[in-house]
């Protein structure tokens, strides 16, 4: 068996989840791409770990729990967008609206990460949720097939908390819950 990975996130409320998957059932009727995100696996990544052994996960886990995490905030989905290239991209994610609290909170979380010695991605943030995976169709993908699904009205939640998840990939959902980290409520 594979060394599990583990990463910090931001969860979705199961009612945004839900409301993921009512629009990932519309999209993924038109758009062929291989592996379509389970509901409860849809989250916002502060800090991919990689594998790593307990003792520095352990250390991670108490040195995040010490930072001042800040007050609970409201995100917003509209659009969709792609990574990878651009006529056969490897990636299908939703944006998330711009956040000086995500921003500050990826900042901290990150910050404590590097400072237990992990190595992490080095790209400028870019918060998306991954909904889909590895395009497949028969043709060159074009940006312009996303346009018909773009919300008309933003979808809002609320982030009052982040995890620390452990990956499963011969399963479904892929991501359990470890540790969870609760934001002030103001």
């Amino acid at each position: 068996m594979k060394q599990p990975h583990y990463f910090y996130a931001v969860p979705l409320p199961w009612q945004t989840q839900e409301k993921i998957e009512e629009w990932i059932s519309e999209v993924s009727g038109t758009l062929p791409f291989q592996r379509w995100v389970h509901p409860e696996d849809l989250h916002i990544t502060l800090a991919f770990l990689g594998g790593t052994d307990a003792n520095s996960l352990k250390r991670s886990i108490d040195r995040i729990h010490e930072l001042r995490k800040g007050f609970s905030f409201s995100l917003e989905i509209k659009k969709l967008g792609t990574f990878g290239n651009t006529a056969s991209p490897r990636i299908l994610w939703t944006d998330v609206s711009s956040s000086s609290s995500l921003s500050e909170l990826r900042d901290s979380v990150y910050s404590a990460c590097l400072q237990e010695g992990y190595e992490l991605d080095k790209r400028p943030f870019n918060p998306h949720i991954t909904i889909a995976r590895k395009w497949k169709g028969d043709g060159k993908f074009n940006y312009s097939m996303l346009e018909p699904f773009f919300l008309s009205e933003p979808l809002d939640f609320r982030v009052s908390e982040f995890v620390l998840y452990r990956t499963h990939p011969d399963r479904l959902p892929k991501y359990e819950v470890v540790e969870k980290f609760i934001l002030n409520q103001r």
